[in-house]
Order: C-alpha cells, then structure tokens, then sequence
C-alpha cells in the first residue's frame, strides 16, 4: 500500500529531533525537542534530564495519562540507559555496570510486562541485542540476549504476536537491509527468519503488532517502504509492502495499529529550517 503523509501543524518544526506514535487511543504523536517531550499540540510529556538532549528515547503511556520513558542519558563518555516511572519520577540508571554503552531502547510492542525494554549493548565492536525488565517491575528477571552481531547495528525493535516474537535488526550501511529472527515464547531463536523487504535497503525503521501479522514502516534514500500482514518465512510477501518516492528525506519513522487504523509519522529535511512533521497512513495504490 502506498504511504499518504500530510503537514502537522506544529510549533517549531525545525527544533523535532524525533517522533513517536503511541499505541493507546487516538495515537496521540509526541516530539522531541532537546530534552522536551511533549504532544504535537504542545500539552507538555516529559523532560529528560542528563545532557543537552535525548540522543534515543520512547515513552510509553499509562492508565489514568501519566507517562514511562526509557532513554539514553547524553553528556558523557559512556551511554547509559535510563528509565523514568513517571514524568516526576527520578531518572534509574538500567543495566549491569556502570561503563557499559547502549543505543536504541525501545519498549516491546505488544508485551506489557516481564522484559519490556530492548536495546543494543556496544561491547568490543560486537552489537548485542537485549531484553529487559525495568528496575522498577515487581518481578526480576535476567537480561536476556537476542542477538550477537560482529557488525554494527543501526536498531533493533522486538514485536510480540499470539505465539512468539520478531525481533527486527537493521545493521548500518552498507549492510543496511532490515532483517527479521523468529522467537519463541521464551525470547530464543528458532527458524523462520528472513529479509522483511526482500533485500531492499532501509536507513531507518519502525514496526508494530497487526491483527494476523505486523506493519513496517522504513525510510530510504529515495522515500519510505510500508508493508503489512502476516511475515512467511520472515519476510512479507510480494503485493504486501510498497515503496513511496518522497522528495525530501524522511527521518523518525514511527508506525501504530490501533482502533482498526495503522497511523505512520515521520520528520521531513529534520533539523531544516524548511523541516516538517508528517502524519498520515496507507492508502491503497
């Protein structure tokens, strides 16, 4: 299906480093600017302290409107994963040690709790994939490995369906063809993995849980790909994803299926003074 993006209206639009989707009633889209979270119609989230700004962060909302963040704390040598309770709460160092460097954390789509919380630990130039829970859940568990790569790993995102997982892994350029491995249950690899978009290339990416399969959504040099249904031998099948030129680049691809409707969000030319945040979705080609 093709992608349909239109202009936010938005204050300041060229300070959006990031967006994100959430997957609760409405899909309400937060922007980052700096440190500041906020909703796109500018009701304050959350700020996240530690450095000038988030280099990676995503929040996730609670009953009742509060919020949850996991981040990476800026301003240091090292690169600490953090969690935040509630928009007040003091920020929790997460992980064991406290020289170890992690990017791209993300809470697990479709999993409430347990190990909720993914990321990528930087180790002796080897990428690993982990899944966590955070300090702040009642039951503790391990940190559990996904994944070990000798290259460099741009993200990873774990996705829960009714029988297992995917866990989706983008290495950086050149090798930067976004990759799926089949889990089971209790997050260990089983076959059935593959390359989501055929071999496409993707800089950027996002996915979600869909009834019956998942929806991907991955920026390119030349625009954005956007693929749903169920993954055969992980990867969506011919007619299931489409790729959509764009004119300018897109940045912070970020994808939700709620109350029926899969919601797509990205920035275009961010940190542009020309820059933009899109909202849209599929529409049929």
């Amino acid at each position: 299906m093709k992608i349909e993006l239109r202009a936010v209206s938005i204050d300041r639009p060229s300070a959006v480093t990031a967006v994100q989707l959430v997957d609760s009633s409405g899909a309400p889209l937060v922007v980052a600017r700096g440190v500041d979270l906020a909703l796109a119609d500018g009701t304050p989230v959350m700020a996240l302290e530690g450095g000038s700004r988030a280099s990676a962060w995503e929040v996730r909302a609670l009953a009742g409107g509060d919020w949850r963040a996991v981040y990476i704390q800026p301003g240091s040598a090292v690169a600490p994963l953090v969690a935040k309770s509630s928009p007040t709460a003091e920020p929790a160092r997460m992980g064991m040690g406290a020289f170890v460097v992690f990017s791209r954390p993300h809470y697990v789509r479709g999993q409430a709790s347990g190990r909720t919380v993914t990321a990528i630990q930087l180790h002796e130039g080897r990428s690993l994939v982990t899944a966590f829970a955070p300090e702040t859940a009642t039951v503790a568990l391990p940190i559990k490995l996904l994944g070990d790569y000798r290259q460099a790993i741009a993200d990873a995102r774990l996705v829960q369906d009714a029988t297992g997982y995917w866990l989706f892994v983008l290495p950086r350029p050149p090798e930067n063809t976004l990759e799926s491995v089949r889990l089971d249950p209790d997050l260990n690899v089983v076959p059935g993995g593959g390359s989501v978009f055929g071999g496409y290339g993707a800089l950027e990416f996002d996915a979600a849980p869909l009834d019956g399969g998942v929806a991907v959504f991955a920026t390119t040099p030349a625009g954005a790909m956007f693929g749903a249904g169920p993954l055969v031998k992980g990867t969506l099948p011919a007619g299931a994803w489409h790729h959509t030129p764009f004119e300018h680049p897109l940045h912070s691809p970020t994808v939700v299926a709620t109350g029926g409707a899969v919601h797509l969000a990205a920035i275009e030319r961010v940190g542009d003074p020309g820059a933009r945040v899109l909202r849209g979705g599929p529409v049929a080609p």
